[in-house]
């Protein structure tokens, strides 16, 4: 009986234990805040971004003979349809957008899991400080021994530019991402004041840029527009999608405002001027193609579920930042070898360059994928354990890391200032904790595909 009784005492304790155990994770659950859920339409919308980057960046590239030799040309400059073209295939605002999205929900995660701003901060810098490394790496060295072996200084000069400039993106990144925990708290607390706040400080900026006439005073706005474009990405994160009646007054608008805006000279209709340093026209961009995204969310929707396509999206998020780092870098490539072969280059804009520019784009597109496919690992590589000491170092190690982009953009046209960057960008790794003598907590976790076919899916030993 005593057994019995005993047995029966604690099954009891063992069924109340569970129901307050019950209860008490269902009472976390509902106190914690919903987390942002990954949403396909985001995912092939970047993936569409990624390809017309890649597009935009091929299609302008240009060759034709100089004073001094073959000069790398914009192919588009001066033509009369340029702006107008460059209204569908300036992507930028849009990308960053989506970018605030997705950085939103993974600090919310992060956040949950208890990781704090310093932590997040780490391992946002190591994923976009790693991969540029090693591309910064790769051109410093190669431009140091093509000139060894007497390539002309000015077209290795032209390459070194020509690839620095998309760099831009990555030193604007770095700054966004660590602004995350600050910009976050800011939209929970007052977003409309923190977006109006930006929307201000950067018609402040195009205003005194206008009276005064000097362009370097828009460099302030390199934080302003990109931080409120990453601003609307937290908007479209955390709060319902809005109708199609607003969106359409949202594109009609801003698309409107943009054109008076050009047509009053506030600023130009080309969108690739108003890049850098960047104007308001951008916001009203990246507004007009939000608002286009959300109203073909359906037909997005639709598209995203078949296998071909999703296999496209999944490979392109995947590996967008070894993409967007690595494309002009082989595109410079692959015009050394058709140069070094002695395949003749049509004249930019002739008949000749219109019919081979299918082939041309095709031909970077095979050539960047499996480049993509081979060294993303090291964008998807583990960021190891924090500690506090690390914390104490973040914002000298993001400082270092964007220095050293910003010495690139400044003179990449030296080989030397890719060497130098690449030694600053090293030293910021390292100072946080980039390179531990345990080799476990720096395993490579990124999926593995098919180098030559990733859109296969399959598996393969890399």
């Amino acid at each position: 009986m005593h057994r019995t009784g005993s047995k029966e005492l604690e099954m009891a304790i063992q069924m109340s234990a569970r129901t307050v155990s019950s209860r008490t994770a269902s009472s976390s659950r509902m106190s914690q805040p919903k987390g942002v859920k990954r949403d396909v339409v985001v995912d092939v919308a970047r993936a569409i971004c990624l390809f017309v980057v890649v597009l935009f960046h091929g299609i302008m590239m240009g060759l034709q003979p100089g004073p001094t030799g073959l000069q790398i040309t914009n192919a588009f400059d001066g033509q009369w349809f340029f702006p107008v073209l460059s209204l569908f295939l300036q992507v930028m605002p849009l990308f960053f957008i989506l970018g605030g999205f997705s950085i939103y929900g993974a600090w919310q995660r992060r956040a949950r899991a208890g990781a704090t701003a310093g932590s997040f901060i780490r391992e946002r810098l190591l994923r976009l400080a790693r991969p540029a490394v090693m591309v910064f790496a790769a051109v410093g060295g190669t431009l140091a021994i093509l000139s060894f072996a007497g390539v002309p200084a000015d077209l290795l000069g032209q390459i070194g530019f020509r690839i620095s400039q998309p760099m831009w993106f990555l030193a604007v990144y770095i700054g966004c991402s660590a602004m995350v925990p600050l910009m976050a708290k800011l939209h929970e607390r007052a977003p409309r004041i923190t977006l109006a706040a930006l929307a201000l400080a950067v018609l402040a900026v195009d205003g005194l840029r206008q009276l005064t006439g000097l362009d370097a005073v828009g460099l302030a706005s390199l934080a302003f527009v990109w931080l409120l474009m990453q601003q609307l990405g937290f908007f479209a994160a955390s709060r319902r999608r809005p109708v199609n009646s607003r969106l359409r007054l949202m594109f009609s608008l801003s698309l409107t405002l943009l054109l008076l805006g050009a047509m009053g000279g506030w600023w130009s209709l080309d969108m690739l001027q108003n890049l850098n340093p960047p104007r308001f026209a951008l916001i009203l961009l990246g507004m007009a193609q939000r608002a286009i995204m959300e109203l073909l969310r359906p037909q997005l929707e639709r598209i995203s579920v078949k296998p071909r396509i999703k296999k496209a999206t999944e490979f392109a998020n995947s590996t967008s930042l070894t993409v967007y780092l690595w494309h002009a870098s082989v595109m410079s490539a692959l015009l050394g070898v058709l140069l070094a072969c002695g395949t003749p280059m049509p004249e930019p804009l002739s008949p000749a360059w219109w019919a081979t520019g299918p082939l041309w784009l095709t031909v970077l597109l095979l050539a960047v994928i499996p480049v993509a496919a081979m060294l993303s690992r090291f964008e998807k590589a583990s960021v190891g354990a924090f500690s506090a000491a690390l914390g104490r170092k973040v914002v000298p190690a993001t400082l270092l890391a964007v220095a050293a982009v910003v010495l690139v953009l400044a003179a990449g046209a030296n080989p030397s200032s890719w060497l130098l960057a690449t030694a600053a960008l090293a030293t910021s790794l390292g100072v946080m904790g980039a390179w531990p003598g345990n080799t476990k907590s720096v395993r490579i976790v990124s999926r593995r595909y098919n180098v030559f076919n990733p859109l296969r899916g399959r598996r393969m030993p890399l």
